[in-house]
């Protein structure tokens, strides 16, 4: 564990924030204003989805195995899984890898994007009370660093150093 873990900077605490606001539809609309010719309809398309899929997995409102959220979730990932298949399937049959996002972030994709879902149809059934619904906003981060981020919240002033 590295002195950074327990002691991140003011940079390292705001990168989530900071990535969200790339994606976000505020900055899309940004990237929209220059985009008379289509040349950002790419990224617009990437920027869409990643949206879509932030928005599901960071929601406020308790879920349950038939939310309707899974169903929101269907259309972005579909995107992914096509993107993925016309990168490894092209017309000349040669692949383009290159063109994707990298291997351990499609896996990691993937991984939350369906297993998510399927945790909450097994465990969290709709007859379950608010309270005891899965609020995934919990689960989407590591067991270490949610545990830093509970120890810095309860410090006043973010500061690690008080905390220890």
């Amino acid at each position: 564990m590295l002195r950074a873990d327990l002691y991140p900077d003011n940079w390292m605490l705001m990168r989530v924030s900071v990535a969200y606001h790339v994606f976000s539809t505020k900055f899309q609309n940004v990237v929209r204003t220059y985009n008379n010719d289509g040349k950002y309809d790419a990224i617009l398309e990437y920027m869409e989805h990643v949206m879509g899929i932030w928005n599901v997995v960071n929601t406020k409102t308790p879920l349950h195995g038939e939310s309707p959220e899974w169903s929101d979730l269907v259309p972005h990932l579909q995107w992914f899984f096509d993107w993925h298949a016309s990168c490894d399937h092209t017309a000349d049959n040669t692949a383009h890898p290159s063109q994707f996002i990298p291997h351990q972030c499609w896996f990691d994709l993937r991984l939350t994007c369906t297993s998510l879902p399927l945790f909450t149809a097994l465990y969290f059934h709709s007859s379950l009370s608010v309270n005891q619904r899965l609020h995934i906003r919990h689960t989407n981060q590591d067991i270490i660093e949610g545990f830093f981020g509970i120890a810095r919240g309860k410090s006043s002033d973010h500061n690690m150093d008080a905390r220890l």
